[in-house]
């Protein structure tokens, strides 16, 4: 699918069930680090993309329409 990496002005709104407006910085960095995989919901702009993304990802930060 394209459009499968975070561009300028997305906002990642959960990573797994956390909501990112309760997750400190430090805590983020940890959970990128020691996961297998995360699940990110996005919020994308673009009015001609879908505007809640996500998808589970190896080792990387992804997203897929």
């Amino acid at each position: 699918s394209e459009n499968e990496e975070l561009q300028k002005g997305d906002v990642i709104k959960k990573i797994d069930e956390y909501d990112c407006r309760d997750v400190r910085h430090v805590d983020v960095q940890n959970l990128l680090k020691n996961s297998q995989s995360v699940k990110l919901v996005v919020e994308r702009s673009d009015p001609s993309i879908n505007q809640h993304l996500s998808s589970h990802c190896s080792k990387s930060i992804c997203i897929s329409l």
